[in-house]
């Protein structure tokens, strides 16, 4: 189906391809009405070649679509049965392995908590989100400083830097 696609496709390169030609031999300053006859013949040819393709695919195309719907039933019918063999299988593997478990423990003589306690799983503990921005901000006690532009010293000295300390 795929071929006859990419067939048709091929053919509507033809027929552009035919089509342009011809309009330029007719376009052309010279006129050589032998080539212009036989571009046209090829014109006609690669035309009716495509348009011929082109109906088979509408009619074949519309019972293609209506047949997909079968296939994806038989599809999902498949995978759902082999998953249904998967669990079964899965479920006795599990039923033997817990009868060999069994049969151990009865040969150590040890009694374990499986066979006491039933099993649950544990919910996962979510971590904290920003535990240490939460401390760092509740072990600030000191407020904020605004930032000011700053201003000369009282004594009129300059400002120093700092990193720079006046001895």
């Amino acid at each position: 189906r795929s071929s006859d696609l990419a067939k048709r496709g091929r053919k509507l390169v033809d027929f552009d391809s035919a089509r342009h030609h011809f309009s330029s031999l007719q376009g052309a300053k010279k006129k050589d009405e032998a080539k212009i006859a036989k571009a046209e013949e090829e014109l006609l040819k690669s035309q009716k070649v495509f348009e011929e393709m082109n109906a088979d695919l509408q009619e074949e195309l519309p019972s293609l679509w209506n047949s997909r719907v079968g296939f994806y039933v038989n599809t999902f019918q498949s995978i759902a049965g082999l998953e249904e063999n998967f669990h079964k299988e899965m479920s006795k593997l599990n039923q033997n392995l817990n009868e060999v478990m069994m049969d151990l423990e009865k040969q150590q003589g040890v009694t374990t908590v499986t066979n006491t306690l039933p099993i649950k799983a544990q919910p996962r503990k979510k971590p904290k989100l920003f535990s240490r921005l939460r401390l760092k901000k509740s072990s600030e006690t000191t407020p904020v400083k605004v930032n000011q532009s700053p201003s000369l010293p009282p004594d009129g000295s300059p400002l120093m830097s700092p990193d720079r300390k006046s001895t």
